[in-house]
């Protein structure tokens, strides 16, 4: 095994040509060490890498195919094209017919009754009655006895007393009682019919 140049080199048992590893042309800026398996791989398996530098063997399906230049052609997909303008709103739908009417509903349940009115007011006051007839007239009364003779009262003045309260006097040239009141300081007269 020789390591020159980046390359890595394993000879063969007859010693003529030899196999080997080449590192990259370009520069590496970490080291990357792989670790390989353990053991062999199962037949038809490859070895593959997780990601993590650790090497385990993988088996893959095998494709069958016959080359063809219209068939590489095909794989080798073209650039995705722009995408196309949004097309114009369509018309709107015409109306649809009417719907046929419903059917008549059922009838509503009978209501509660209604509450009783209030007590109506009092009649007018009836006419007056007609008036009785009048009684028949009664036996006359026993005669009263005779009264005692009054006192002799005293007799009014007739010349004009001195004003004052109740006094009066007797005018009789003009025939008039005057009594004098003392709320209205002055002498009233009483004429007496003849």
């Amino acid at each position: 095994m020789t390591t020159t140049g980046g390359i890595i080199k394993l000879e063969e048992g007859a010693g003529g040509d030899s196999v080997g590893f080449k590192a990259p042309d370009t520069e590496v800026t970490a080291e990357c060490v792989w670790t390989l398996p353990a053991a062999d791989g199962a037949a038809g398996q490859a070895m593959a890498t997780d990601g993590s530098k650790i090497l385990s063997w993988k088996k893959f399906a095998e494709v069958t195919f016959t080359p063809e230049v219209p068939f590489f052609k095909a794989l080798q997909a073209g650039a995705t094209g722009s995408a196309g303008s949004t097309g114009s709103t369509g018309s709107a739908g015409s109306a649809g017919t009417t719907g046929a009417a419903g059917s008549t509903g059922d009838a509503g349940t009978t209501g509660d009754a209604g509450t009783t009115g209030s007590t109506g007011a009092a009649g007018s006051t009836g006419d007056a009655g007609t008036t009785g007839d009048a009684g028949s007239t009664g036996d006359a009364g026993a005669a009263g006895s005779t009264g005692s003779t009054g006192a002799a009262g005293n007799p009014l003045p007739t010349i004009k007393p001195t004003p004052t309260s109740g006094a009066m006097w007797w005018d009789e040239s003009t025939g008039t009682l005057n009594v004098y009141s003392s709320n209205d300081s002055g002498w009233y007269g009483l004429k007496l019919r003849q």
